[in-house]
Parts: C-alpha cells; sequence; structure tokens
C-alpha cells in the first residue's frame, strides 16, 4: 500500500537518539519502527537473524568437514570405522541444525508433533 500520509513528530534530541538506537536494534527505520509500535504489528526479533547466522556459519563449517572427509576417503587416509563415526557426528549436527532452524521459523520439529510434545 502507498504511503502518501504524514504524521510529524517533534521530539528532544537525546529523544530522537533513543529511537534511533532502539530501531536499529530491531533492524527497522524509525518510520517502520514508530509505526509498528502504534498500530501494534510485531517488530522482527533481531535475536533471529543472529541465530540464522550462526547457522550459515555451522553450515559452512560442515561443508568444509565434509570435503575434509572426502578428501581422507579419496587419499586413504581413513578407516572404515573412522568414516561411519564422522558421518554419525555430522548427521548429529545436521539434524540440531534443522531443530534450531524449526524453531525459529516458530514450527515443531516431527519428532515433537509425532510424540504430543
Amino acid at each position: 500500500m502507498l504511503k502518501s500520509s504524514y504524521i510529524i513528530l517533534r521530539v528532544t534530541a537525546a529523544e530522537k537518539a533513543k529511537v534511533q538506537i532502539t530501531a536499529s536494534k530491531f533492524n527497522v527505520n524509525i518510520s517502520d519502527f514508530i509505526r509498528n509500535l502504534v498500530i501494534h504489528e510485531h517488530l522482527p526479533d533481531p535475536s533471529k537473524d543472529e541465530a540464522i547466522e550462526s547457522l550459515g556459519e555451522a553450515n559452512a563449517d560442515l561443508t568444509r568437514l565434509v570435503n575434509l572427509l572426502k578428501l581422507g576417503i579419496d587419499e586413504g587416509s581413513f578407516t572404515e570405522v573412522s568414516v561411519s563415526r564422522l558421518m554419525a557426528n555430522i548427521e548429529k549436527s545436521q539434524g540440531t541444525m534443522k531443530e534450531i532452524a524449526l524453531q525459529l521459523r516458530g514450527v515443531k520439529a516431527s519428532n515433537e508433533m509425532d510424540s504430543g510434545k
């Protein structure tokens, strides 16, 4: 929807600074911040952005681990037992990351839904 109306609000320099700081914590501009507060919409949760970034870093680490594993297999550096152990650890980490991603999206993991939690 095109926004064509203005509301002029007078504040002190200190109040403006506080609003700017608070809006930046939610990764929104001042207009969106005030609009969301006034009409009771939900502000974005900045902790989700941090968590998503952490998941991306963990995924990159897993990708590096898989590439090292492939290299080790090609060079014959790993035994079948060590490969199985590494794969189990990778799968466990991927499962953990999936659960966290679902929690961030507000979706229950399938095993929680199945067990009625």
